[in-house]
């Protein structure tokens, strides 16, 4: 990553300045299985097409693979996937993972 991306007031990455991102969707679970932590993370879209999956609050998916965590200041660019399908599918399975809850539990907003 560019260090002009780095927001040191914020302590994170400005995705949205470092890959023109144009909107963005919230995949969750606040209801998760006993003994397992909520999670919630963002599928972007990027304007020139590309798509991935954020840790929008930085701890809630640490360690998963193929999601981009903005406040980890070693972190390299995202994942990038070809389409909005696949992003979303994988957010989808990791949340559920992450909560010990079926895929249809999870919820997209």
């Amino acid at each position: 990553m560019n260090k002009r991306f780095w927001d040191q007031d914020r302590q994170r990455w400005n995705g949205h300045a470092a890959f023109n991102t144009i909107n963005h969707h919230h995949i969750s679970c606040y209801s998760p299985a006993s003994g397992h932590d909520d999670c919630d993370l963002m599928v972007v879209e990027c304007a020139d097409g590309r798509w991935y999956v954020e840790d929008n609050w930085g701890g809630d998916a640490q360690g998963a693979e193929k999601v981009w965590n903005p406040y980890d200041p070693n972190a390299g660019e995202p994942h990038f996937f070809g389409n909005q399908a696949d992003a979303f599918a994988h957010a989808v399975a990791v949340v559920a993972r992450i909560c010990g809850v079926p895929e249809s539990s999870v919820s997209a907003i």
